[in-house]
């Protein structure tokens, strides 16, 4: 009897443990979209990748995207496959800013419209260049593929997308709501810059203003001479301000003692000059304590922004100490036990230099 009962279990213990292996391949299950989802400001410290650039969805069916563009400043474009009556049907275009959340394992991303309402929630995964999507309440997945042609509706949507350029100097170009990398920077007129052609004589420019560029802005018809441009005077980048100089972005750009610096805190060049980076002497990256308060909490290079280590540092600053010695490094003012490592020490380096 015994054994009977046995012969009648072991095929249902086999299709729980099916239906458990075909769980697993799908992905998270909806079970945990009823639970409240904690917003994941995290950055790249924690290990994941987070899906940035534009992903595109061939098979989409009614309702779901054939394009979703997530750009690095929290904006995002996409296009949605509507039931169609009567051809030609194009995709509904939305924009608006997104989040991303998790809640029991299950990250998402929530997208918000212009007026900050929450739009649709999906469960992601991202695995090499394939974005799975779920929507939020639903069971069934769908396969976004990270796209070779970037979308875009300006050349700013390309800046926002972390693509890899050429080694050179140049901008994007919008064409056909494609972004493409245009090697050479096409000189911008004075006027168009805000100065003044003026006629080349021994009184230079007007007070308040500079003498431009030739090479960087153009005066008067192609091939004229005599004359100058005058620029307002502007105020040095926050490169040069800070002691760093701006090189042309190529390997190994900056020289020894200095360090390649964040692009977004220390840009160079005019706005939307792609193609240069700045270097600051190392002296100059002072470790910040950062993400004050959060689980993140901890110091960061001053420069490039990467994480030293994760500490409780809160209304600490890096010293330079132990000048001319083989400690010498930066530390933490708040002594022992908010530095790395349990100490007052962040990291060594030739900060006196």
């Amino acid at each position: 009897m015994m054994r009977a009962n046995l012969m009648r279990l072991i095929p249902f213990a086999a299709a729980l443990l099916l239906a458990g292996v075909a769980c697993d391949v799908a992905g998270p299950s909806s079970g945990n979209d009823g639970l409240p989802d904690q917003i994941d400001n995290a950055g790249k410290e924690d290990g994941v990748i987070r899906p940035v650039g534009t992903f595109r969805n061939d098979a989409a069916t009614a309702g779901q995207p054939t394009l979703l563009v997530l750009k690095s400043d929290k904006t995002y474009h996409m296009g949605t496959l509507v039931y169609c009556f009567r051809a030609p049907c194009d995709p509904i275009g939305d924009d608006g800013t997104y989040k991303y959340s998790l809640s029991r394992g299950t990250r998402y991303i929530r997208l918000y419209d212009a007026s900050g309402d929450l739009r649709a929630r999906y469960a992601y995964t991202l695995a090499d260049d394939v974005l799975s999507l779920r929507l939020s309440g639903t069971e069934d997945w769908f396969d976004m593929t990270h796209s070779s042609e970037p979308w875009c509706a300006a050349p700013g949507d390309c800046e926002l997308q972390d693509l890899i350029t050429p080694m050179c100097v140049g901008q994007f170009d919008c064409g056909d709501n494609t972004c493409a990398f245009r090697c050479g920077v096409a000189i911008p007129s004075c006027t168009e810059a805000g100065g003044e052609c003026v006629a080349l004589t021994s009184r230079g420019c007007p007070s308040g203003t500079e003498l431009g560029d030739a090479t960087e802005y153009s005066c008067g018809p192609p091939g004229v001479l005599g004359m100058m441009c005058c620029l307002p005077v502007a105020e040095p980048n926050a490169c040069v301000t800070a002691g760093g100089m701006c090189v042309g972005l190529r390997p190994d750009a900056c020289p020894d003692g200095y360090v390649n610096a964040n692009a977004e805190d220390y840009p160079c060049g005019p706005p939307g000059m792609l193609g240069t980076t700045c270097c600051l002497p190392r002296s100059a990256c002072r470790p910040q304590c950062g993400a004050v308060g959060t689980r993140s909490e901890g110091w960061y290079d001053g420069c490039t922004g990467e994480l030293i280590c994760w500490t409780n540092c809160a209304g600490a600053a890096a010293t330079c100490d132990a000048i001319g010695s083989r400690s010498e490094g930066w530390y933490s003012s708040a002594g022992t036990g908010s530095g790395c490592g349990g100490g007052a020490l962040i990291r060594w380096d030739r900060c006196a230099s």
